[in-house]
């Protein structure tokens, strides 16, 4: 790709790779309130005060400073720690001019209003006082955990952007914002070059990333006065924006925001970061206002303290002022792991950019009944993530470390955030045990639609068909594309061929009497079913509890499905059909039947009872129970006893007479046959190219020979 060419037109909406990269989740204005004139004297910051020093002060007159908050977001949040290192260009964003720089930022102004919404001063002209130039920042952060999901605003704290104070008169109730919603956007260009040239205006096209567009709405008119005003701050380390962010870096104390300041912010109208961090270019409507944005308060009535933002922190707690909602159904959270979930399923304003119109089949787009979404590596909570391959290091990591995932990260220096993993304590399956790790990767790019993956398990109970994973052909052929060998306990797969696997089809034609499942049952003993009870949301992460997510698979009960396929004459033609099949677990609490697996209700239902499983935990025991099995066998040992037979002339040919034929010698033992196919064999074709099959390729070669002499 020529980014130097496409980068030039930022219509295209060309999708991304999610990687590594952080995006943004949530882009935030805070208003805080710098200074204020008391008897008389400022009280707060006086440095540069921005009026005619002729003119008397006013008791209540106020200094305003507006900043611009964006929080970082990766999908992809793991052991290793996520060192960011990028930059953040703000202009004025449109397909006009798509040239970084070409389009200055939109001018945003703020009219004081009393409490009947009239004005008692003029407009305000808003003026960008600082570089448009953000750089990501990475430490020391003492509550900072690097593993991905939640960056918060603090990993973007070098140069932040702010705009000139302003002073509002004393008579001053609240504040009339004009936002941009004639444009031109607020672009923010991500790149992923911290650049330190300074006063560089133009990224490098090689190193964008994403570009974002913002269109901030007015602050109500028509039922509030517009937005409340921010209080004077009283430590003066939070007295603007940018000594604010650094100072927080080196002191969690120093809150981003407090109490007294104004927040209002715009969010992804679907909750799932994933279509963010996967499109190229953000069009304007997929960012839309909090729920809170036209609060005329700073708290709600009832004493909550909500600000219309919600920005978290690294390690996922809320910011002061936070609201989210939680889409996990009756399910309650903790407020350290609350979910960063916003704009509630049946919001007017959420996935207005969704157009499933032109496929009706592609379900509902809603996490609490589809749960596509999955459970975050130790105290992360729910989310959008892509189940990135867990590479926690079993020793763990740094001096005393033991647990990964529950151990924060220590590191002396930029890059330096992970120690190398042992390989005698991993193994590459470990890592990536079979393509089902690709389950949570959405399928609803392109079109917009938010919370739905690739489907390797049955489908979810509450919309069943109607989720696009079951529509023919169903998501889990995807998995016969890629292919994973037997490796432990020694590299037993070869090329084509199926060693060390286990045939579902353990049935066998026409002995149907045999029963011939231990291998099913070797498989499914050491697997473990997680399962998260739909009300320890508040206890799960952050409690010492004795109780036991992880269940061992009830078999019997779970291969009641393959007998009844077997009975209806039918068989299994895949190994990613293991994904049509409930895996029952033997749970102490409640241990369900195969109707029970399946059933949809809340209450009733197996899954419906656990509505804190995610997506990944659910898919976990077919991405590591699929690589290990086949439907057709490529070994095969033959038992055999043979005899070598005298005959007399007196007997039938085709008959063994006992009294006058005679047994010359007998040999009797077992042969391992693999049914095979040779790569390096010259007459091989080209598959992708060619109409023949593999089939006709297949060759037998014995690899074992055992005789029995008794």
């Amino acid at each position: 790709v020529n980014y130097s060419q496409t980068w030039q037109d930022s219509s295209l909406e060309y999708p991304k790779g999610i990687g590594r990269m952080l995006t943004i989740s949530e882009a935030a204005l805070v208003f805080m309130c710098n200074a204020e004139v008391k008897d008389g004297q400022i009280q707060g910051k006086e440095e540069d005060w921005p009026a005619d020093p002729d003119q008397p002060l006013r008791d209540g007159t106020r200094r305003i400073q507006m900043g611009l908050l964006l929080e970082g977001f990766s999908p992809a949040h793991g052991w290793t720690g996520l060192l960011p290192s990028g930059s953040i260009f703000i202009d004025g964003g449109g397909d006009a001019d798509p040239v970084v720089g070409a389009v200055p930022p939109p001018t945003f102004k703020v009219t004081p209003v009393d409490a009947n919404g009239t004005p008692v001063g003029p407009e305000i002209s808003l003026d960008l006082a600082s570089s448009a130039q953000i750089n990501s920042d990475y430490g020391p952060k003492e509550t900072w955990i690097t593993w991905g999901a939640n960056a918060g605003p603090r990993v973007f704290a070098n140069n932040p952007v702010y705009w000139s104070d302003f002073l509002i008169p004393p008579d001053t109730e609240y504040l009339q914002f004009s936002g941009n919603p004639d444009g031109p956007p607020l672009r923010a260009t991500l790149t992923n070059e911290r650049v330190t040239a300074p006063g560089q205006t133009q990224p490098n096209p090689e190193t964008i990333v994403q570009s974002f567009q913002f269109i901030f709405p007015p602050s109500p008119t028509k039922f509030e006065p517009g937005f409340p005003l921010p209080e004077l701050v009283e430590d003066p380390r939070q007295y603007d924006l940018s000594t604010r962010l650094k100072e927080s870096i080196q002191d969690p104390a120093v809150l981003i925001n407090t109490e007294k300041d104004v927040v209002r912010s715009l969010v992804p109208n679907h909750n799932d970061y994933r279509l963010v961090a996967a499109k190229r270019v953000i069009p304007t409507d997929l960012f839309v206002a909090h729920p809170r944005y036209s609060d005329k308060h700073r708290t709600t009535w009832w004493g909550e303290e909500a600000m219309g933002h919600a920005l978290t922190e690294s390690g996922d707690s809320g910011i002061y002022g936070a609201t989210l909602e939680s889409s996990v159904g009756y399910a309650q959270f903790d407020t350290s792991i609350y979910p960063d979930f916003v704009v509630k399923p049946g919001h007017p304003d959420y996935q207005i950019d969704r157009n499933s119109s032109a496929d009706p089949r592609r379900g509902v787009g809603d996490p609490r009944f589809n749960g596509e979404w999955d459970n975050g590596y130790s105290k992360a909570p729910p989310g959008s993530y892509i189940n990135r391959p867990d590479d926690g290091d079993v020793v763990g990591m740094g001096p005393g470390s033991a647990v990964p995932y529950f151990e924060d990260l220590e590191f002396d220096s930029p890059g330096k955030a992970a120690r190398p993993v042992s390989p005698t304590f991993y193994a590459p399956n470990k890592v990536v045990p079979s393509p089902a790790m690709l389950g949570s990767v959405p399928t609803g790019i392109r079109e917009n639609i938010p919370w739905e993956t690739l489907l390797f398990r049955p489908p979810p109970s509450q919309v069943q068909e109607r989720h696009y994973g079951v529509v023919s052909p169903p998501d889990h052929l995807l998995l016969d594309l890629f292919w994973m060998p037997v490796v432990e306990p020694y590299a037993i797969s070869e090329p084509f061929s199926t060693a060390g696997k286990i045939n579902m089809n353990y049935q066998m034609v026409p002995f149907s009497h045999i029963r011939r499942a231990t291998g099913m049952h070797a498989i499914l003993k050491n697997e473990r079913v997680t399962a998260i009870p739909t009300f320890d949301g508040r206890s799960y992460k952050t409690a010492v509890t004795d109780k036991e997510y992880r269940h061992p698979v009830n078999v019997e009960e779970t291969l009641r499905q393959f007998e009844d396929k077997f009975h209806e004459g039918k068989f299994f033609h895949s190994a990613s059909q293991i994904c049509d099949i409930h895996i029952v677990p033997e749970d102490p609490s409640f241990s369900p039947s195969v109707e029970q697996m399946r059933a949809p209700g809340v209450f009733s239902g197996y899954w419906g009872r656990h509505l804190l499983t995610g997506d990944n935990s659910k898919e976990r025991i077919y991405t590591t129970t699929y690589p290990r099995l086949t439907t057709r066998s490529n070994v095969f040992r033959v038992h055999y006893k043979v005899q070598t037979l005298k005959k007399s002339p007196r007997s039938a040919p085709d008959q063994f007479d006992s009294e006058i034929d005679a047994v010359a010698s007998s040999a009797q033992g077992s042969t391992v046959v693999e049914r095979y196919i040779d790569p390096n064999h010259p007459g091989l074709p080209d598959f992708a190219e060619s109409d023949e099959t593999v089939n006709d390729y297949y060759a037998f070669r014995t690899l074992l020979h055992s005789r029995f002499s008794p």
